[in-house]
């Protein structure tokens, strides 16, 4: 028997934006799990030891059985319930409100750059940035756990990369 710790759902490489380092965009949208492969997937991790689970893409808050993934593996047991994510949909708080209802507990937010010329050229969205750091502070007004995930390239290594981050998740 394989024990582990996280099982990683990837729910599809469907993604709201066209990142210039990631190749999500290049994969065929037939890779999109329907509800019963996800739920079947968090079984089998549970069935092995998982205490957590990592959902992620492509970006997994724009799958339709997102909220129903979260809330049926709080229903399991699963301990930590994360989310990566580029933060575009966490800007309204509604959508927000709902993830933490169904017991999303862990957000990872993928971060380009420490500003928007930087952050919205490298996801190739206009306005990434600004809905990125929206979705941050209605995360943290809301006491959610929210973690940076900082890809560093030569397009984005500036001295404040990470002080920025930081100090946005902390400072709120």
């Amino acid at each position: 028997m394989i024990l582990m710790k996280w099982i990683e759902l990837i729910l599809s490489f469907e993604c709201n934006c066209r990142c210039i380092v990631c190749p999500s965009s290049l994969q065929p949208a037939s890779s999109k799990m329907s509800f019963s492969e996800i739920d079947g997937w968090l079984e089998y991790g549970l069935a092995r030891g998982a205490e957590a689970v990592w959902f992620g893409g492509g970006e997994p808050t724009i799958h339709a059985d997102l909220i129903a993934s979260i809330e049926r593996a709080r229903e399991l047991g699963y301990r930590q319930r994360k989310i990566q994510t580029n933060g575009l949909r966490f800007a309204y708080q509604p959508f927000a409100k709902r993830c933490l209802q169904a017991g999303a507990n862990l957000f990872a937010m993928s971060v380009k750059g420490p500003d928007a010329k930087t952050h919205d050229g490298i996801t190739q969205n206009p306005g990434s940035f600004a809905h990125l750091t929206k979705g941050v502070e209605n995360l943290v007004a809301q006491s959610a756990l929210v973690e940076a995930d900082i890809l560093i390239t030569r397009e984005n290594h500036q001295p404040n990369l990470l002080s920025f981050w930081n100090d946005l998740i902390v400072g709120h």
